[in-house]
């Protein structure tokens, strides 16, 4: 290199001020090897644009790297506290969380993606200024910092092995990214690969011939010249502002957080199904996934009561890990969807666990009166909003279950007051009311057949399986019925198409022919199946403490042996066969639901824009429900209830 800069002045995140005077910044000359032609750096004086805050806000998508230049040009003047900050910088926020980052090879929201992890480190790094992202709570920063991770995922899965991004500006913008990214935290574990393929994209930048890439998107007029010296010169310079000290306290919490993804990492990378899927894939889903904790422990709170289980709602770091994964490691493709659709359907996966929770730690301690007149006004609730319990069996309702109805009341309330559901087809809410009263209904046949189960014999030992004497009907049938609504397979698939119909068809149904639709129905009928299936494989043990009914309870897994002698003929090889036996059958059904899956897929993306978001989330959900059951064969992460 014959640039012979000193070190000092130009590693990442440091510059010997706080604060650089940009109102007539020198660009910096330099020599022909780390040139970059498409963002010709020159000798001469650039006008940062006056009165950026002019700018109107518009909430097209194609005017979203032009906001994002006018908050650099602000944050450069002001102080991050100012309110025309706060109120673009929200703009810009919100407009990310919603959309996505939507097609990251558009040059376009490549240079969104630079300015607003810049504009991010900025502010993080503005000494003695209280950020205005946290106003009561620290939940807006954790969204702040979840849309810092999406764009390094982006950029890295973006990132070609040479360091480039396919263009010059695209590397320019990458790199500035990442740069910024840097100086953030919940990033420390990426260290390594955060300065590999910041090292990669300046030689590459280095690298590339005069006059190759495209030219500077077409910005607004005042920012063109301004957007590329600015990003360009974080992108071989560093951030043009001092980075804060982080104090005892926080770097405290830094090891804790580092030591819990490092331990998620080790988990997850040992995976079978994952073990292909490259190592910094894995790391950035699961940052990104332990930052949604928070905003699913808030609203864990909204209407079931905590509990005192020993696992302290294990849970709550585990669903989101499974999201992200889906949305992340399943393919070649990596933030396939909307981080707000990835909240939605965390928030629904919590909701699973906490009503099997109360169900199996509750209402299972009923007496037969109480059992009966709940379950009655289980299956007369309205299901619509706003329902009172003036309606029900005055028989049975004693205070213990009158409070048991008021919390799922709240729940419905809660599910079908969504704010994301809300402008929904009729036919999409009305589904989901029918799917929220089957699911709780299925919840109390589950127990109804748990005490059956029960009655047949003392608890048996940890290596027997005791065969199901009573049952309702075959375990084909059941298990397609029973068992998967007891998992909440049509339920949650009920909820999935409320938030494609309100957020992408605007309030037409989810699937627009009668084929699609047929097809969404078999395609979730079998997922229902096999995420039953690998749930019933991971807690054997657990219900058999519990005496919960699981699939290996059903007597076509012991052919040719009665209920009575299979107790005592079948050890532990037994249980092994059984379990073998329970792996084929899910993994048939989980091959049947991939079969039809693609097929929706392909018909949905033949509808362009709208069919293709569908698709890509329903990509999505098909992929969380393989990392639960793919989780489930080695590690059962349910509350015990007793």
């Amino acid at each position: 290199m014959k640039d012979q800069r000193k070190k000092s002045e130009y590693t990442v995140g440091v510059t010997p001020s706080h604060q650089s005077t940009y109102h007539k910044r020198k660009v910096l000359d330099f020599d022909e090897e780390t040139s970059v032609s498409a963002v010709r750096r020159r000798k001469c004086d650039v006008e940062i644009p006056s009165k950026p805050e002019e700018l109107p806000i518009n909430d097209s998508e194609k005017h979203l790297a032009d906001q994002c230049m006018a908050l650099e040009t602000l944050l450069q003047n002001k102080d991050p506290a100012d309110g025309e900050i706060h109120r673009r910088f929200t703009h810009i926020y919100d407009t990310l969380w919603s959309t996505g980052h939507g097609d990251v090879k558009h040059v376009s929201r490549y240079q969104s993606m630079a300015v607003y992890c810049k504009s991010v480190s900025r502010i993080y790094h503005f000494p003695e200024t209280t950020l205005f992202w946290r106003p009561q709570s620290s939940s807006r920063e954790d969204q702040v910092f979840i849309l810092i991770i999406q764009i390094l995922t982006n950029i890295l899965s973006e990132q070609s092995d040479d360091g480039s991004c396919s263009s010059q500006y695209k590397t320019v913008c990458a790199i500035c990214a990442l740069v910024s990214i840097s100086t953030l935290p919940h990033v420390g574990t990426m260290k390594t690969e955060l300065e590999r393929a910041i090292d990669n994209g300046r030689q590459a930048l280095a690298a590339m011939p005069s006059g190759s890439g495209e030219t500077v998107p077409n910005l607004t007029k005042p920012f063109q010249e301004f957007g590329t010296v600015a990003l360009s010169d974080t992108a071989l310079c560093g951030v043009p502002f001092a980075l804060r000290d982080e104090d005892s306290e926080t770097k405290e919490v830094v090891t804790k957080r580092t030591q819990k993804v490092l331990g998620f990492v080790s988990f997850f990378s040992s995976r079978d199904h994952l073990r292909e899927v490259p190592l910094w894939k894995i790391k950035t889903s699961i940052i990104e996934a332990l930052l949604y904790r928070p905003l699913l422990q808030a609203a864990r709170k909204a209407v079931f009561p905590a509990t005192a289980a020993k696992e302290k709602d294990k849970y709550l770091d585990y669903i989101p890990i499974m999201w992200l994964l889906a949305n992340n490691c399943s393919g070649n493709d990596v933030c396939r969807t909307t981080p707000e659709f990835l909240l939605d359907m965390m928030i629904l996966s919590m909701y699973v666990f906490l009503v099997d929770e109360y169900m199996e730690s509750i209402v299972i301690h009923f007496s037969g009166e109480e059992f009966a007149a709940f379950k009655h006004s289980i299956e007369e609730m309205d299901y619509g909003l706003d329902q009172r319990g003036t309606g029900d069996n005055d028989s049975g309702i004693t205070p213990l279950v009158e409070s048991a109805l008021t919390i799922f009341r709240s729940f419905s309330n809660y599910i079908q007051s969504y704010p994301r559901i809300t402008p929904a087809s009729p036919t999409s809410l009305l589904d989901l009311r029918s799917e929220t009263r089957a699911y709780l209904l299925h919840h109390l046949y589950q127990l109804e057949d748990n005490v059956r189960l029960a009655h047949q014999c003392p608890p048996s030992s940890p290596e027997k399986a005791t065969t199901f004497l009573t049952p309702r009907t075959t375990y084909a049938h059941w298990v397609h019925t029973t068992g998967a609504g007891h998992v909440s397979g049509p339920w949650s698939f009920a909820f999935f198409c409320c938030i494609m119909s309100s957020t992408v068809r605007g309030g037409r149904d989810c699937f627009s022919t009668v084929k699609q639709k047929l097809m969404a129905y078999k395609m979730n009928d079998h997922i229902g199946a096999f995420c039953r299936m690998y749930n019933d494989y991971g807690s054997i043990e657990r219900d058999r403490e519990e005496g919960n009914l699981n699939s290996v309870n059903f007597a076509e897994f012991h052919p040719g042996m009665d209920g009575e002698n299979q107790s005592e003929e079948e050890g532990e090889e037994g249980l092994e066969r059984v379990k073998k036996t329970l792996l084929e059958v899910a993994a048939y059904e989980r091959r049947c639901a991939l079969q039809v899956a693609e097929e929706l897929y392909a018909d949905l993306e033949k509808e362009g824009k709208e069919g293709k978001r569908i698709a890509e989330s329903l990509r999505v959900y098909m992929g969380a429900c393989e990392q639960f059951s793919d989780m489930y064969v080695t590690k059962d992460v349910t509350n015990s209830v007793r």
